[in-house]
């Protein structure tokens, strides 16, 4: 969790693109993750991490997300 938080802490600040889709190996298995950063940031804004629950997936808590 501590290398995810990290990865996603370098693409907010380094602002790459809006919206990326990046895997992860945790424990022998292969995760996804997407990272979001608006357009319209700004600068020294905090990290906000986003999780899904039980039997839902990214697409769920995009919309949820409303963006």
């Amino acid at each position: 969790m501590k290398k995810l938080l990290s990865i996603m802490s370098m693409v907010a600040c380094l602002m790459l693109p809006s919206s990326a889709q990046e895997k992860l190996k945790v424990g022998g298995t292969e995760r996804e993750y997407k990272i979001y950063v608006p357009k319209d940031l700004g600068a020294k804004r905090p990290l906000l991490i986003s999780c899904h629950g039980m039997n839902q997936d990214a697409a769920y808590q995009m919309g949820m997300l409303d963006i």
